[in-house]
């Protein structure tokens, strides 16, 4: 309560007389208590409960689903809203709380509009929270997107198949971004129609996309003043928007933001030409009635420069010229001369130069109408030191080809110029300061002395080391948690008693320990290391303090964006299930085995309540599906089948359990082949790839009289280990039976008689690079051996069968 005393006086102030003199004094008094009760009022109107000064019981939390169709099943939706929800009947009430439950409800991602009220209920509170649902974008048809291509419209788009879609807001959004793709791509006035078709029952939509591209403007006339050093036409074809205005349709419109970097290139090309102070403008005149554009690029030259360099006897003009910054970046208040002078000292330092000095003189004249700046590069190299020898001083604990190991700066040898750098010699002490921390020694100082050798311009260098005392690991100590023993702690951790105390090892070994602990369902751990040295600092005491806060559990587990994957065979996938205690490891695990799944273009698991610390964790999982249908085509020529064509469909995502089914089918001028086929990345559960299928094809090929007809099957089971190795098994079964084509006689009895053959394949492979699209290090090896046997020639079907047997056993 706020009360205001209009009735006294601040000392030091005096009232004037009479009545009148009073009302100003009354009126600044209202004033004051009104303003002061604005914040009384505003609470009063948040808690209208009047025993609001006391700890309030929650007596009842209702959940409304606003605006939700009458068909839709609510239980799934209110289900997921308790749980996210902190906040229980019958305890009691906290604005922190609230604030998680109203910030869980957001971070789901599943109710477009959150809005809670608190209602009185007697000496109790009742909650009452009205939601309404986000709707779920079900597939994007779009039509007449051309000159572009769909994925081009669907990257413009906020949306994507999966994603929440908003009735409100997005229709208009996504209107907008797609208008303002095509005004960047050139078209003046195109005309966006997005539509949406809602399925209430399971709250989806249909987005369908209407487009009109509309008009564009071609380029009419361009022209270039300014230009005296090049000619009108040298200019022009360099840009693109002048010779895109030769080609027919669409592809001959004009773009602003092709102009913006062909004029970047012009400026490219003047700095490589001589001309650092060059400044390009340019002016369009747009005629929308005409559907054309006039444009006027004005340069401004500038002074040519001519650069010469003198003084110069250890490196080549040529060398030094790959140095001067103002021919690629230009020479805006002369930076890029003294970028280019600081370019070419570091390059004579780090060549063993330490006393270079680099000048620039300049001139200024004409040359035919060309005002021309003249600089010249002016350098006193000095003398030049080369290290003579290396020597390792004060070392009595490291050997001195381990520290010799570290240095850069070595003696002339066949692939080392020996040059002094003394940024490299900086780098080295700091090298060996860091190997000297390896090994214990905490208080190491590590510096050099240089002096000449046997002539002027050869040094020996002196590397001096104060080793100080090794400190050790005297013991290691872990209290506080309840999670792990201090066993368990001691065999994860690096450092252990005996061992050199390595300070920067304390952030790892905490890691460690951080990982271990988190593993259990304890995401909030926290850890305090604290180091005790003894009196000469030679033995160091660590002590780990381990507080693992609350066991944290996973809650509601939510796919958001699936119509076609099975649910069940996700959770499989995803390692984690409701009520066991959450690991964020596992969770990573989880969603890199979602992610290699070939069925989705993303996925993207969000751990709601880990970032407010909460006990329970609710994990949403958003998918993008890919489309489970796909027709692949292709036709071509080689000299081993002539003219051929190639079609293969199928399912990707067959029955929504990650299974490719496809139909393949090639024709070509020696033959056919047909073949059907599934394939399962994880047999029965397993890290196990199966692939079967069946085949026929018939093959005549050039310049023969014969051909071959082949049915058979095949099984290839594969699997890849985390060491870059793949192991596989393949087993086929096929009948191969030879055919003439000119009527001839056989040659023996069964050249024409059917032939039934088995082969076991193993093979295994070890695979180092770095990318399977553009391999830029690495290798592959593998072998395989065909292991094969005919089954015709043995001596009963029973034997055929326990043969083919062994042989797959094998």
């Amino acid at each position: 309560m706020v009360y205001a005393d209009c009735g006294k006086m601040r000392s030091g102030c005096k009232a004037p007389n009479g009545a009148w003199g009073r009302w100003p004094l009354l009126v600044t008094c209202a004033l004051y208590a009104g303003l002061m009760l604005i914040p009384f009022a505003r609470t009063q109107a948040a808690t209208t409960n009047p025993n609001s000064g006391q700890e309030q019981i929650v007596s009842e939390i209702v959940i409304r689903l606003a605006d939700a169709p009458p068909d839709l099943n609510q239980e799934p939706w209110l289900k997921a809203a308790r749980n996210l929800i902190a906040v229980r009947a019958q305890e009691k009430f906290s604005d922190l709380k609230l604030q998680a439950a109203l910030e869980a409800l957001k971070a789901s991602k599943l109710f477009e509009t959150i809005h809670a009220d608190s209602i009185p209920d007697g000496e109790q509170l009742k909650l009452v929270f009205t939601l309404s649902l986000f709707r779920r974008v079900r597939d994007i048809r779009i039509k007449g997107q051309f000159p572009f291509f769909q994925k081009d419209i669907l990257q413009a788009m906020t949306i994507f198949p999966g994603s929440v879609f908003s009735l409100k807001d997005d229709p208009q959004r996504q209107q907008q971004r797609i208008t303002a793709l095509y005004h960047r791509e050139g078209f003046e006035s195109p005309r966006i129609v997005v539509q949406v078709e809602e399925n209430p029952a399971v709250l989806t939509v249909g987005v369908f996309v209407q487009i009109d591209k509309g008009s564009f403007l071609r380029l009419k006339q361009l022209d270039i003043d300014g230009n005296n050093a090049f000619s009108d036409f040298a200019l022009k074809r360099r840009l693109s928007v002048w010779r895109a205005a030769l080609l027919p349709g669409s592809s001959g419109r004009f773009r602003n933001q092709d102009l913006k970097n062909d004029i970047q290139r012009l400026m490219e090309h003047y700095h490589s030409c001589g001309y650092p102070d060059v400044a390009i403008d340019h002016r369009l005149e747009k005629m929308p009635a005409t559907g054309q554009v006039n444009a006027r690029i004005t340069i401004r030259e500038g002074q040519l420069y001519k650069i010469d360099f003198a003084g110069n006897r250890h490196f080549w003009d040529r060398t030094l010229r790959s140095d001067l910054i103002l021919f690629k970046e230009g020479n805006p208040h002369d930076f890029g001369i003294k970028r280019s002078v600081q370019n070419i000292l570091a390059r004579y330092r780090s060549a063993g130069f330490p006393d270079v000095t680099v000048k620039t003189e300049e001139k200024r004249d004409a040359a035919g109408g060309i005002q021309v700046r003249r600089i010249s590069f002016v350098i006193d190299e000095g003398p030049r030191r080369i290290v003579a020898s290396v020597q390792i001083k004060g070392n009595r604990s490291v050997a001195a080809k381990d520290i010799f190991g570290q240095l850069l700066t070595r003696p002339k040898k066949l692939f080392h110029d020996g040059a002094l750098d003394p940024d490299t010699l900086e780098a080295d002490l700091y090298a060996v300061k860091a190997l000297y921390l390896k090994h214990g020694f905490v208080d190491a100082e590590v510096n050099q002395t240089t002096e000449p050798a046997q002539t002027a311009k050869n040094v020996s260098v002196d590397i001096i080391v104060d080793e100080g005392a090794q400190t050790t690991v005297a013991g290691v100590q872990v209290i506080g948690s309840r999670t792990i023993t201090e066993n368990e702690a001691l065999s994860a951790i690096q450092m252990k008693p005996g061992q050199p105390f390595r300070e920067y090892m304390l952030q790892s070994d905490k890691n460690v320990l951080s990982a271990l602990i988190s593993q259990k369902g304890h995401p909030y751990i926290t850890i305090d290391p604290k180091v005790s040295y003894n009196t000469n600092r030679s033995r160091v005491d660590i002590l780990y303090r381990i507080d693992d806060g609350p066991a944290v559990f996973v809650g509601d587990i939510r796919f958001n964006g699936i119509f076609r994957t099975s649910e069940d065979l996700l959770r499989t996938e995803l390692m984690l299930k409701s009520g066991q205690p959450f690991s964020l490891q596992r969770l990573l695990e989880g969603q890199r085995n979602l992610n290699n799944m070939n069925i989705f273009k993303s996925v993207k698991v969000r751990a709601v309540g880990l970032k407010e610390k909460a006990e329970t964790v609710h994990l949403m999982v958003d998918v993008e599906e890919k489309k489970p249908l796909y027709v692949q085509a292709s036709a071509g020529y080689d000299t081993e089948r002539g003219l051929y064509t190639r079609a293969r469909g199928g399912d990707r995502n067959f029955l929504g359990r990650n299974k490719d089914v496809w139909l393949s089918a090639e024709l070509s001028q020696i033959g056919y082949r047909v073949e059907t086929g599934i394939a399962e990345p994880k047999l029965w559960g397993w890290p196990l790839s199966a692939n079967w299928n069946i085949f026929g094809e018939e093959i005549q090929e050039f310049n023969q009289n014969f051909g071959t007809r082949t049915t058979g099957t095949s099984l290839t089971l594969a699997r890849k280990w985390r060491l870059r190795w793949l192991t596989g098994l393949g087993l086929r079964l096929e009948q191969r039976r030879q055919f003439s084509t000119d009527n001839r006689q056989p040659i023996g009895p069964d050249e024409f008689e059917t032939r039934t053959i088995a082969v076991a394949t193993p093979a295994v492979r070890y695979d180092t690079r770095d990318s399977f699209v553009r391999p830029k290090r690495g290798m592959v090896a593998g072998l395989a051996i065909d292991l094969s046997t005919g089954l015709d020639n043995l001596d009963s079907p029973s034997k055929k069968i326990k043969n083919l047997v062994a042989l797959e056993k094998s």
